[in-house]
């Protein structure tokens, strides 16, 4: 694959980052960043909303990998029960708040699902945001011309290209930090065991970035992917953990002040790994995959 990023990806790292931590959602609608459809450009987008930790469920809109003409839509990993051509189950953990149809995976296809016709109860995540529980009480769903396999491939790819933008917003916040904090009259950055957990973390946002664009450039192509997808999610689960943590422990106490924001990635990244997957969990399915 070429590494290069394309012309639509420099434009996107330009636009993006100033819209995306305004949150304005019109502002992404109209600049169209909302109508994306490739793999690659989504991952791109994806990455400056996690380096900005944007509210907006950018990565539910988007990870169907098709346009939604403006209008919010999330998606959810879990399946549902059909039974007589109606759809029943209760599903949790969902930006849907502001969104007016919601996503799902049912057997070989997706169906769309008007959520006016759905019971919905707030709930709070453990990074303060609000979501939803969402019941399913015999509903109908419109059929779409989408591959529900290759729709779980795009999250997967959408939630690593997440994690990716957190960490290296954190990476970047602790460099900073432990080149400025001093002890015993020197930068914390000039002790070896200070540097040593930093490359650490650098090493591990490096391996999170080679296996994201692999996975997404095999997926933008139409290329056999699960084995790609599976590693880019392996790392980002174990890379996101690792270099929050490691984040953390070179901040001290002052990584858990409220008014201090590496508090908000470090939580946003240990939800995306409770509900997508642990390292361990990511793992033992690409074994399985592997045989």
């Amino acid at each position: 694959m070429n590494w290069q990023p394309t012309e639509m990806q420099e434009a996107i790292k330009e636009l993006a980052p100033t819209i995306l931590a305004a949150n304005d959602w019109d502002a992404l609608a109209e600049a169209g960043l909302l109508d994306l459809d490739d793999p690659l450009d989504i991952a791109a987008l994806l990455v400056e909303s996690g380096r900005v930790c944007s509210d907006l469920p950018v990565f539910e809109h988007l990870s169907l990998g098709a346009p939604g003409n403006g209008a919010r839509r999330s998606g959810s990993l879990q399946g549902v029960e059909v039974r007589e051509g109606r759809l029943f189950g209760t599903l949790d953990c969902l930006p849907t708040a502001e969104a007016t149809h919601l996503v799902l995976p049912a057997g070989p296809g997706l169906v769309e699902v008007d959520l006016d016709d759905c019971t919905r109860l707030d709930q709070t995540a453990t990074d303060d945001q609000t979501l939803q529980i969402v019941q399913l009480e015999g509903v109908n769903g419109r059929a779409l011309e989408a591959d529900a396999k290759r729709w779980r491939l795009g999250v997967q790819v959408g939630r690593a290209a997440l994690q990716l933008g957190l960490a290296k917003a954190a990476l970047k916040m602790t460099s900073q930090y432990v080149s400025k904090r001093e002890q015993f009259a020197r930068p914390l950055a000039t002790f070896q065991a200070v540097s040593q957990r930093a490359a650490d973390a650098w090493i591990d946002v490096q391996s999170m970035e080679v296996t994201l664009w692999q996975a997404a450039w095999r997926l933008s192509e139409g290329l056999s992917c699960d084995r790609e997808v599976g590693i880019a999610a392996y790392w980002a689960a174990e890379g996101g953990h690792r270099v929050l943590a490691a984040a953390q422990h070179l901040h001290g106490g002052m990584g858990f002040d409220r008014d201090y924001p590496l508090h908000r990635f470090f939580l946003r990244t240990k939800r995306l790994e409770f509900l997508y997957g642990s390292a361990g969990e990511t793992l033992d399915r690409l074994a399985v995959a592997e045989g």
